[in-house]
């Protein structure tokens, strides 16, 4: 997958964002030019899936062009090209008619109304109710857990008036660079406790929840955990190590950068690289590369899973200011020998 950020703009103001480098802080939008040639730098790799995200992407003044241009390309094409949206689902229902005509799969983020209020709250459920008339089974409904002590029965009232049965979460990582330096065990041992209560709420629901992101250390689980882990369904893969391949955000002004959580570490410009196959190597072997042998916890230290290159011990961004100095170590210590 390789996302294309058209806006940095955001009609909410999450207290978890982990993209906060980018939005709301510019008006930024990418233009309709720039959106196409994105969209063809990513097609040069057939077998890449296109993703659209921002900000909030049904905001940009130009949308609905994007998608009347991905539709023309849709009907160039003997299979329809699979295209990835990422929203909020607050504007939605401005582009139904034309999102329809595509092959588009919505990947909705729901907030609670303790966090956007209750106005943008009905306005979601009234747009998940025409996303359901017009998109069944191609819409994911997700949550991203950020708090203890947050409210979550919302997201189960929600799969429940719909009739879903699969859950996307993600475990959020701290927003500020001063506040990635934590323990292990104030990075995911606190959250254990929490996480599991919304495996239960959802093994009792008959959902099967998937990870987005930064997923839970398996160090951290016992045997009974993961006999209850096994309950769910295996395609979902609730038990599995803290790894993950570059994902690829494209910024509006054409440089990308290996996933969110590592945006304030490198961007390159796409026209420096061939396709998206070219770009992923060049992440992995400048970034990758190193962090699987940077431990990101002193737990980590000496881990079989992680000298392996199995674990990443976590979101890559819990150590990304270590990344470039490992790196420049090892680049010192080579030219020597």
């Amino acid at each position: 997958m390789t996302n294309i950020i058209i806006t940095y703009k955001c009609n909410l103001k999450c207290c978890y964002c982990f993209a906060n480098e980018f939005v709301n802080k510019t008006s930024k939008n990418i233009t309709f030019e720039d959106f196409i040639k994105a969209y063809y730098f990513i097609r040069r790799n057939e077998r890449d899936r296109i993703g659209i995200i921002g900000g909030e992407p049904t905001l940009h003044p130009e949308f609905g062009r994007m998608i009347e241009f991905l539709n023309g390309e849709n009907r160039k094409q003997k299979f329809k090209i699979p295209v990835q949206i990422y929203t909020n689902g607050i504007e939605i229902d401005k582009y139904i008619g034309i999102l329809k005509k595509g092959n588009y799969h919505l990947l909705i983020n729901c907030n609670s109304p303790k966090v956007i209020g209750e106005t943008s709250y009905k306005k979601l459920l009234d747009n998940l109710r025409l996303i359901d008339k017009n998109f069944k089974k191609k819409y994911v409904v997700g949550i991203n857990l950020f708090s203890e002590t947050m409210d979550y029965e919302y997201i189960f009232e929600i799969l429940k008036e719909f009739k879903l049965k699969t859950l996307r979460f993600s475990l959020t990582v701290p927003n500020l660079a001063e506040k990635k330096h934590l323990s292990r065990e104030e990075a995911f041992g606190k959250k254990k406790e929490f996480l599991f209560k919304v495996f239960e709420k959802c093994r009792e629901n008959g959902i099967s929840p998937f990870y987005d992101c930064n997923i839970f250390l398996s160090c951290l689980t016992n045997p009974e955990d993961l006999k209850f882990l096994k309950t769910f369904k295996e395609r979902y893969n609730l038990i599995k190590y803290s790894s993950c391949n570059p994902v690829i955000d494209i910024l509006p002004d054409l440089k990308a950068i290996r996933c969110f959580g590592m945006s304030d570490y490198m961007k390159v410009s796409i026209n420096d690289f061939k396709n998206t196959e070219e770009l992923r190597k060049f992440f992995e072997e400048e970034i990758d590369h190193y962090a699987k042998k940077i431990p990101t916890f002193e737990e980590c230290r000496g881990c079989e899973e992680m000298m392996l290159g199995n674990c990443y011990g976590g979101c890559l961004a819990y150590k990304a200011d270590r990344i470039e100095e490992y790196k420049q170590h090892c680049k010192q210590f080579f030219n020597k020998v």
